[in-house]
């Protein structure tokens, strides 16, 4: 018999002229195949033996495997911040083959059969990882979170540099000698306020820190959603204003000859600019910027145009 839901059974065997005999309690799991001997002593149409004999849990006539998750097991996994994947490795016959400090990570072995064998589902969806280029059918995508993804959640892309200002321009101001400039402004790019571990097993450290669990020793920075998350990239980075000065004297000698003086000076303001610092809560520098860009720097310049 195929197709048959899981779950506990009654099996019943009759034939005219000899004995009914019932087993029940045969449990059937998810992909097994199970063997069920009956021997039927001559007697009466109307007795009956019942057989309490378990079935053998180990099975000797398929080499398959099969496992469900039920739903307790997999808010078990989030709250204890492992995967689907630590959670299969206690399914007898499965033996894990991982990559440690890799993405990838789906591979088992069930009963020493080729992992290209498996089949993963998800809610009974398929589930494989068939990417073009990998290791197609074998592996089970083990993302739980992909903090990565902006359509999972709200809060600033990486690159969201929303206020800028920028002008420049060059003037002659009085026989050859010209002034130029250039300024810029920028707000910064946005900083993502990270836990720095792997809090939800999904193989990264990119989890943001969560009230209640993650503010005990470090309050959260980041404005929080609805759930008490801090929002991605929720807190505004280091704003960047650069001016630059360009003086110029052009003396000509004769028809097509001229010689130039240039003074330059960039960062005219000596502002300094920090780059962005870490938004790792682990690390000892978190949000304390560790570097900036150049300060005011200067140069002369002659150039003989002919």
């Amino acid at each position: 018999m195929t197709s048959i839901a899981p779950g506990r059974y009654t099996i019943k065997a009759e034939l005219p002229g000899f004995r009914t005999q019932t087993r029940p309690g045969v449990l059937v799991s998810v992909g097994q195949e199970i063997t069920v001997d009956f021997t039927l002593p001559v007697g009466a149409v109307s007795e009956e033996v019942t057989v309490t004999e378990e079935v053998p849990i180990i099975e000797v006539t398929s080499t398959a495997s099969a496992q469900t998750s039920p739903t307790w097991k997999s808010i078990a996994c989030r709250a204890w911040g492992a995967s689907q994947l630590s959670l299969m490795q206690l399914v007898p016959g499965l033996t894990p083959s991982l990559a440690p400090g890799t993405f990838e990570g789906g591979q088992f072995n069930a009963n020493g059969r080729d992992t290209g064998s498996n089949l993963f589902l998800v809610d009974g969806v398929y589930d494989n990882d068939d990417r073009l280029g990998g290791s197609q059918g074998t592996q089970a995508r083990v993302t739980l979170d992909n903090d990565l993804n902006p359509r999972l959640d709200y809060g600033r892309t990486n690159f969201d540099n929303r206020h800028a200002l920028s002008f420049g321009g060059n003037v002659d101001v009085w026989r050859g000698l010209g002034v130029g400039t250039v300024f810029r402004y920028y707000s910064g790019y946005p900083i993502d306020e990270i836990v720095g571990l792997d809090v939800n097993g999904d193989r990264d450290s990119f989890e943001r820190p969560l009230k209640g669990r993650d503010d005990a020793t470090r309050p959260i920075v980041s404005p929080l959603d609805s759930t008490g998350t801090a929002i991605r990239n929720g807190i505004d980075g280091e704003s960047q204003l650069v001016l630059d000065l360009r003086f110029q004297y052009i003396h000509k000698l004769l028809e097509s000859h001229a010689l130039g003086f240039f003074w330059e000076i960039y960062n005219a303001t000596n502002r300094v600019n920090f780059g962005n610092p870490t938004g790792s809560r682990q690390s000892t520098n978190f949000l304390v910027p560790v570097r900036a860009n150049d300060p005011r720097t200067m140069q002369l310049g002659i150039r003989y145009t002919f």
